[in-house]
Formats: structure tokens, C-alpha cells, sequence
């Protein structure tokens, strides 16, 4: 799961390359892997590249960046997004924006990574470790030491008072008094 770039035609009657000449070009641009599993090195992020298909039609390039890098990976990222654009001569779409990425609009989309990886954090708690660098820690506890030593605490009194309540009265009952 990750912020989605998408490169796709400029115009509906522009002919897309081949599936073959287009994992050439993306694998000349410095992608590694094979047809279905290309990936990009933008800074420290690895940027899974797939082809895109509609209805079995090839449709462009769909690059993912994980959430969990750095804003300078992800800013790396549309650079490469950018270049790849220029090259294929396709146009670099970012669909949280609603349109074209251009030069002119990448801080507006660094904007929305942040405020996309925040949601996926404080939502989900998905976030991905990008350069497999971040400590694997668990979560914090809800109730610390002290609160559970406070809730034992309290729980030990509350038994002791129904159990001394329920022995008094017990042992203070009013005689009762036969019936004639």
C-alpha cells in the first residue's frame, strides 16, 4: 500500500509502445527485474513499477511509493515519475491531486504524500519501512505499571468491602419473631 503515480497517454488516440518496448524503456530508465516485477531505486525507496491493463489493454505505468519514506525519497520518486514521463512521452498523472503531475505542482503533491501517509499511520497503522531501517517496536501499552497496580489495588478493596459487608450483615440480622 502506498501513494500511486501513474503514467498514461496525453491524448485517447495516442498509441502506447508495445508491452516488450515498454519494460525495455523502463528497464534503459534503470528499473531491475522482469516484465512483472520492475522496481526503481528513488533515493533510498524501492518504487514498484506495474504495467497497467484494462480489459486486457495495456493502459501505462502505475508506480507505487510505499508509505513510510521520507519526503526527499518521495520527492525523488516524481523526479523519476517526471523523467520517465519526458521519455515515453506520457503524461505523469497523480490521482490524489485529480490531474497531471507537473515541475509546478510537486509541493502540492509532497503536501498530500504527507497528509496520505499521516491517514494510512493514524488510521490503520500501516506504514512501511521503506529502507527497512526503523526499529520494530511494539506498541505501547494502554495502562502502564502504575495503572494497573492502582486497578489491583482497587479491585482488592472493593472485594474486602463486599466480603466484610456481606459477613456483618450476616451476623447483625433483627430476631425474627415466630408467627402465631
Amino acid at each position: 500500500m502506498g501513494y500511486e503515480l501513474c503514467l498514461r497517454r496525453r491524448a485517447p488516440d495516442q498509441a502506447l509502445p508495445d508491452v516488450s518496448a515498454l519494460t525495455a524503456a523502463l528497464q534503459a530508465a534503470g528499473a531491475t527485474g522482469a516484465e512483472g516485477a520492475l522496481q526503481f531505486a528513488a533515493g533510498g525507496a524501492k518504487v514498484p513499477a506495474k504495467l497497467a491493463r484494462k480489459d486486457g489493454q495495456l493502459q501505462g505505468v502505475d508506480l507505487e511509493i510505499p508509505f513510510g519514506a521520507p519526503d526527499d525519497d518521495f520527492r525523488a520518486a516524481v523526479l523519476l515519475g517526471t523523467l520517465l514521463s519526458t521519455k515515453l512521452n506520457m503524461a505523469l498523472m497523480d490521482p490524489q491531486l485529480g490531474g497531471e503531475l507537473t515541475p509546478s505542482r510537486a509541493e502540492e503533491a509532497v503536501g498530500t504524500w504527507r497528509t496520505a501517509t499521516k491517514y494510512a499511520v493514524d488510521t490503520a497503522g500501516i506504514v512501511e519501512d521503506a529502507r527497512h531501517m526503523a526499529p520494530v517496536e511494539p506498541a505501547p501499552p494502554l495502562i502502564g505499571p502504575r495503572g494497573k497496580a492502582m486497578l489491583i489495588v482497587i479491585g482488592v478493596l472493593v472485594v474486602a468491602y463486599l466480603v466484610l459487608s456481606w459477613v456483618v450483615g450476616d451476623l447483625i440480622q433483627a430476631p425474627v419473631r415466630p408467627i402465631d
